[in-house]
């Protein structure tokens, strides 16, 4: 029967990399716990070596890693989201106070039929309940 292929996370290297580095613990005691062969330990200990002035260096020409990036892209789609939806709002309270107290729950009822979903307009639902 053959042996699964085991992956470590990043985080698992450097823990057991440390566990040599900085706690001293024999090399071969380090392998043995977590089954892997010294030849392994080696390679990710030069990996990591010939890597490790990356987290001292800024990035070049001041651009952020890619976690950065998809971060700040998240909260920029996020910022146009909650513009558009105040804007909708600001809609809905205004055609609510233009129709009256009688129509409101109406209204209501068709701006949950019609979702802004991109299908039917704000604007669209309320023309077609009270044209």
């Amino acid at each position: 029967m053959k042996k699964q292929r085991r992956k470590f996370s990043a985080q698992q290297k450097v823990k057991m990399l440390r566990q040599h580095l900085v706690k001293k613990v024999p090399i071969s005691e380090v392998c043995d716990r977590n089954g892997i062969g010294p030849t392994q330990f080696y390679q990710w200990q030069k990996v990591f070596f010939e890597n490790g002035t990356a987290a001292f260096e800024k990035a070049a020409n001041g651009r952020k890693d890619s976690q950065a990036k998809k971060l700040e892209n998240k909260i920029s789609h996020m910022q146009t989201k909650l513009s558009h939806k105040d804007e909708v709002i600001a809609e809905i309270m205004a055609c609510i106070g233009s129709i009256g107290i009688g129509h409101t729950l109406i209204f209501l009822t068709l701006f949950s039929r019609y979702p802004c979903d991109g299908t039917v307009s704000l604007r669209e639902a309320v023309c077609i309940r009270f044209s």
